[in-house]
C-alpha cells in the first residue's frame, strides 16, 4: 500500500468520523479504513466497511480472477490481524457462488511458497472436501 493511499484513507477515516457518512470509501482506501476503523472501535465505520466489501462481492456476477484475488486478499489480510471473520466467509461464499475454487484455487497456489499459513488455511477451507483442487497444485 503506497504512503499516498495510506494518507487518502486517513482522509476518508477522519472524514467519515466528522460527517458521518462513508460515502467516500473505496477499493484503494478500504484496507487502511477497515483497519483504522477497528483500531480505534469506530464501529458504525466498521459496519460501513463490511457494507462496502458486501457490496462488492455482491456486484461481481461472473468469474474474474482479480476482482475475486482482491476480495480474498483484503479479507485474508483484516483475518490476519485479528479483525474480521466475517469478510472471509463473504469472500469464500462469493468464489463458491461463481463456481470458482479450483481455478482460483490453481491460480492463487502458484505462489505457494510465499503464504502464510493462515491463507493457506483460508483455500482448505475455501477447497472443503474437494482436497483434489490443491493436491493437483
Amino acid at each position: 500500500v503506497s504512503t499516498q493511499s495510506t494518507g487518502d484513507a486517513v482522509r476518508v477515516f477522519l472524514d467519515a468520523a466528522y460527517s458521518g457518512s462513508a460515502e467516500a470509501i473505496t477499493r484503494i482506501v478500504f484496507r487502511d479504513v477497515s483497519k483504522i476503523s477497528n483500531v480505534f472501535e469506530v464501529n458504525w465505520l466498521v459496519g460501513k466497511c463490511v457494507e462496502f466489501f458486501r457490496g462488492l462481492a455482491e456486484s461481481m456476477k461472473t468469474g474474474n480472477y482479480n476482482d475475486l484475488l482482491f476480495l480474498f486478499e483484503e479479507a485474508a489480510y483484516l483475518f490476519e490481524i485479528g479483525k474480521n471473520r466475517q469478510l472471509v466467509s463473504l469472500a469464500l461464499k462469493k468464489i463458491k457462488e461463481l463456481k470458482w475454487e479450483q481455478e482460483f484455487i490453481d491460480q492463487y497456489l502458484e505462489n505457494a511458497d510465499r503464504l502464510s499459513t493462515k491463507k493457506l488455511d483460508l483455500v482448505i477451507e475455501l477447497a472443503g472436501s474437494e482436497v483434489n483442487f490443491i493436491v493437483q497444485n
